[in-house]
């Protein structure tokens, strides 16, 4: 089962950098879900995104903040 996270002092990814984004999500409203291996952040929109608790890809932080726009853009 998913806890929501709703405080801002929270370590929601390895990667300092996702987290800073993460965070700064959760304070314009978005809500994380913890999972096991991935987290899942519900923006304010009902816009979806799954974020790796540990990324691999040093990619990852451009993809997820790309997804992130997109998401804000389509009004889901």
């Amino acid at each position: 089962m998913s806890a929501i996270i709703k405080d801002t002092n929270m370590k929601y990814c390895n990667d300092k950098d996702i987290h800073k984004m993460i965070k700064t999500e959760v304070k314009l409203g978005s809500v994380f879900y913890r999972g096991g291996k991935h987290g899942k952040l519900t923006l304010p929109n009902g816009g979806v995104l799954i974020v790796p608790s540990s990324p691999s890809d040093r990619k990852t932080l451009s993809i997820l903040k790309a997804q992130v726009q997109f998401l804000k853009s389509q009004g889901v």
